[in-house]
């Protein structure tokens, strides 16, 4: 089993379990991204996706999520994760590259919708230091446009 866990039917993936807290498809899975206990059994996937979610879990609930996500995997299974880096939208902004709405936009996220509001932006390195200790191995990291993306492997 696949799990994409999303926020919008837009970040859809065709072959995947799509889970999204907040369905407006009939073919996404409602479901909580923190807690993953009630839609899959532990060892179930072979990847669990989650781009655009680390920077929605409040920073008290980020090692019991990842543990969750990560008890999902079977043996070989890849976690995927991505989120905005602090660090680099802080030097895009010192630097002048960015200006305040788009860093602002970038840490918040720029929506109508009171619950699609960012709680929390990471580095890149605090995630991956994070995910190793909780005994998965780096297997790619990529820091781009301000956004990381991280693959680690049970």
């Amino acid at each position: 089993m696949k799990i994409n866990l999303i926020r919008k039917d837009s970040e859809k993936i065709e072959g995947f379990v799509n889970i999204d807290p907040h369905p407006s498809s009939p073919n996404v899975i409602a479901g909580e991204h923190q807690n993953l206990d009630s839609l899959v059994d532990d060892g179930e996937c072979d990847e669990v996706r989650a781009y655009d979610v680390i920077d929605f879990i409040p920073s008290n609930k980020l090692v019991p999520t990842l543990i969750n996500w990560i008890k999902k995997l079977s043996i070989k299974g890849k976690l995927i994760v991505g989120g905005s880096d602090i660090q680099e939208i802080a030097r895009g902004l010192y630097q002048g590259n960015l200006n305040d709405v788009l860093a602002n936009e970038m840490l918040f996220n720029a929506n109508d919708t009171s619950w699609d509001i960012k709680t929390n932006s990471y580095k890149m390195e605090t995630i991956c230091d994070v995910i190793e200790k909780l005994g998965l191995k780096i297997e790619n990291k990529v820091l781009k446009n301000y956004r990381y993306v991280i693959v680690g492997v049970r």
